[in-house]
């Protein structure tokens, strides 16, 4: 089982596996999610996450939707078209700058988790100062965050860093090894990473430094134990 409030990060080329590990194996662990469809694609695919599904397309729109969908047991997850404007002042309302006393739609409602599957388009090396707050201070508002990306060297190296289990599909990109390389993963987890079969995932918990090589089907292939 997950923390209530962590950082996942999962990279590799199309088709890999890793959005359907994401979908299948850690967003159902959590209630509450608010969804940041880029491109619109995870609202037409929405019946593969469980829970009740609203879009929107602004910042209050989704701030609306939270705190008219919080009071309720089963899950929820609100599907967020929005602009880079619009994303920052979702990010704000999430994570606001002085977050000792400013509220926080997260904090109100005891914990939230945001997705988003092109992360590069919200993480990228010249996104907003605020998006930032998402990885380094989002703990202290019950925060988690879940990212997924093609192209890990387009996301800020803060994403990296902050987080805590990385999820990782066939990598193309020698840059792209490089840039999981600087993560500290060990060498025994490298080399499964440089070696992936498709659709094999390596998952890596850098808290613990644990990783496990994983079948197509999710199912332990090997372990590595610090």
């Amino acid at each position: 089982m997950l923390p209530p409030s962590d950082r996942v990060f999962a990279v590799g080329d199309t088709g890999t596996g890793k959005s359907y590990f994401l979908s299948r194996q850690v967003l159902p662990r959590y209630a509450r999610v608010i969804v940041l469809d880029v491109t619109g694609e995870m609202w037409l695919q929405r019946a593969a996450l469980a829970g009740r599904a609203v879009q929107v397309d602004s910042a209050a729109a989704v701030v609306r939707q939270v705190q008219a969908l919080a009071p309720l047991r089963s899950p929820w997850r609100i599907y967020a078209a929005l602009t880079e404007a619009e994303t920052v002042k979702l990010c704000t309302a999430l994570v606001p700058e002085r977050i000792a006393t400013a509220p926080s739609l997260s904090r109100a409602v005891g914990g939230l988790a945001v997705y988003c599957d092109e992360l590069e388009t919200v993480a990228g090396h010249s996104s907003d100062p605020m998006v930032n707050g998402l990885w380094n201070r989002g703990r202290h508002v019950y925060l988690t965050i879940i990212g997924a990306t093609q192209y890990p060297t387009s996301v800020k190296p803060l994403v990296r860093g902050a987080s805590r289990l990385f999820v990782v599909g066939q990598l193309g990109d020698p840059n792209a090894v490089d840039y999981l390389r600087r993560a500290g993963m060990p060498e025994k987890v490298m080399s499964w990473v440089e070696s992936l079969q498709f659709q094999h995932l390596v998952l890596f918990d850098k808290r613990v430094r644990r990783g496990w090589l994983l079948d197509r089907d999710h199912r332990q292939v090997d372990v590595f134990l610090p």
